[in-house]
């Protein structure tokens, strides 16, 4: 493999890992804009939606999911009260928090990459 061959592979590894650290950032921003849920009148007290979430590989990026039966409702329903904290659109807003600083991870993870590759 020439330099410029392997250089190129790990640009681009480094930019899927900055990637995989911004969907982590998501997903945690996420979890704490969830609303906190009343044990006695949650649909499924078994089932907490901050802890369903998680980060799927899509393509060359990454998705942020969470899955109860009840994620969209509480994502989308803009009336419904939450006494307890959080609030819909949850991911929404943890996307607009972490989307000014997605160019700095994904850079910084190929300056690393680069700078080590070039030592």
């Amino acid at each position: 493999m020439s330099i410029i061959s392997r250089l190129r592979a790990d640009a681009i590894d480094a930019a899927t890992d900055g990637l995989q650290e911004a969907a982590q950032r998501v997903l945690r921003q996420a979890q704490a804009n969830i609303p906190i849920g009343d044990p006695g009148e949650d649909p499924d007290p078994g089932v907490e939606l901050r802890e369903s979430g998680r980060i799927e590989k899509d393509g060359k990026g990454y998705i942020v999911v969470f899955e109860t039966r009840y994620a969209a409702k509480q994502h989308e329903d803009q009336r419904l009260s939450h006494p307890r904290g959080g609030g819909a659109k949850y991911l929404e807003r943890a996307i607009t928090e972490i989307v000014p600083t997605l160019d700095g991870i994904v850079s910084s993870k190929v300056r690393a990459r680069m700078a080590a590759g070039l030592k």
